[in-house]
């Protein structure tokens, strides 16, 4: 997790699952408590999700409300998981 002014930018390369959800939590928290109050999700190396991701992005967007949260570079499998779960109807993605 990476800030740019009160954004919090969420990337992760390769495997974005399980273990991977928790430390970006601990980021996230801490983005956040630090004034943060956008969320970008940037899946432009990210290969491969699972479940818990679709349940960590919920719970963010969830927090920060869904026009402070986008995900964008979404393509190939990740996008294929979030389609399966239909949450491209839920969030913003770009």
């Amino acid at each position: 997790v990476s800030i740019d002014g009160e954004t919090a930018i969420i990337r992760v390369a390769g495997r974005y699952d399980l273990v991977k959800t928790m430390v970006v939590d601990k980021e996230l928290k801490s983005a956040l408590q630090s004034g943060c109050q956008k969320i970008l999700v940037d899946f432009g190396e990210t290969k491969f999700s699972d479940s818990s991701v679709n349940r960590q992005l919920k719970k963010v967007r969830s927090m920060v409300g869904g026009d402070n949260f986008k995900i964008i570079n979404c393509t190939g499998a990740v996008l294929k998981s979030m389609q399966t779960a239909r949450l491209d109807k839920v969030f913003n993605i770009q």
